[in-house]
């Protein structure tokens, strides 16, 4: 699912931080920058804000999620800040439950706000992801699409899809799990939209490597709709496991052209890594590095990966005493 804080809602300080500096960010040198707190509110009992959905100079609307409890259904609301943080009003959504629906995400594409359910549909053995517009108070407007159908990979399991952006918001990717087969290989779909979400290419993938073992970290799509996929693999030996090895998976020409970069680094295992593209057109891939034998992280490190010559450009080390050096 595309909105982290519903599992951790600590993230979401740290996204109201960077809200409150994007002003920050632009400001001219010999200008002094203010930074204020907003006034304290009241919220629904048991509510938590879920994501920023999207902020500027006027403000920020923000999303909100109350779990269920007991026979009780989810609730979700539209909170609206002015450039202080005030408050101005909050909207809850009506989210259909018969059938049922789960919440997927919410977003601003075009400056329209969009609310993405999935629902299953048992008797076709299938859940399809909805697409459906909003108004500034939650109300839905103009036609409700369905954007995927996906095999249900379990007649009762919630929230089959994960929804990620490019940074300019030209494309819009649409990732989900296979179902598992005991024995089998990794497999995924993507689905890579265009900024009116016509669907631009997808692609059934089936990776060589054990579907147990194998874990995705994360994707990301370019504004040529291209995708990048970073996993690790765990193997299992004498009953006990080993160091993970990561890779780099790049989907490019509508997904016809795929290209696997392996991330090593002589002398050391990888872990906790995390990749973004830069402006060069590179893909940075950093994290933190083990000595071979060792049981902690010594430092930090990084591989940079060229797409354009298909190739790993450099790789770096740098110990806890020098972070400055990365």
């Amino acid at each position: 699912m595309s909105l982290p804080c519903l599992r951790c809602p600590q993230l979401l300080f740290f996204s109201l931080i960077m809200l409150m500096s994007t002003v920050l960010r632009g400001q001219m040198p010999d200008i002094a920058a203010e930074l204020s707190w907003g006034s304290e509110q009241k919220a629904p009992a048991g509510s938590r804000l879920a994501k920023v959905i999207h902020a500027g100079r006027w403000g920020a609307c923000l999303f909100r999620y109350k779990p269920a409890t007991g026979f009780g259904q989810d609730q979700y609301w539209l909170e609206y800040y002015d450039a202080r943080f005030t408050f101005q009003g909050r909207f809850e959504l009506d989210i259909p439950h018969k059938p049922r629906a789960d919440v997927e995400d919410i977003i601003v594409q075009n400056q329209q706000l969009y609310l993405l359910l999935s629902r299953p549909l048992p008797q076709e053995d299938i859940s399809q992801l909805i697409l459906r517009p909003l108004t500034r108070s939650g109300q839905v407007t103009g036609k409700t699409r369905v954007l995927a159908e996906i095999p249900l990979a379990e007649k009762y399991r919630r929230r089959l899809y994960d929804l990620t952006h490019s940074r300019d918001s030209s494309h819009l990717l649409i990732y989900n799990q296979q179902r598992f087969q005991a024995g089998g290989k990794e497999r995924f779909s993507l689905r890579v939209y265009d900024g009116d979400f016509k669907l631009q290419w997808s692609l059934d993938e089936q990776l060589d490597y054990p579907d147990e073992g194998f874990n995705v970290i994360e994707y990301q799509v370019d504004r040529q709709g291209d995708v990048y996929l970073l996993g690790s693999f765990r193997e299992i030996a004498d009953e006990r496991s080993l160091p993970p090895v990561h890779s780099l998976f790049a989907y490019r020409n509508n997904g016809r052209e795929v290209t696997e970069y392996p991330l090593q680094i002589a002398g050391v295992h990888l872990r906790q890594m995390t990749c973004q593209l830069d402006q060069n057109g590179e893909l940075v891939c950093a994290g933190f590095y083990v000595p071979h034998g060792a049981k902690s992280a010594a430092g930090l490190c990084q591989v940079r990966v060229n797409l354009v010559q298909k190739t790993t450009v450099s790789t770096q080390l740098v110990p806890f005493e020098q972070p400055e050096q990365l």
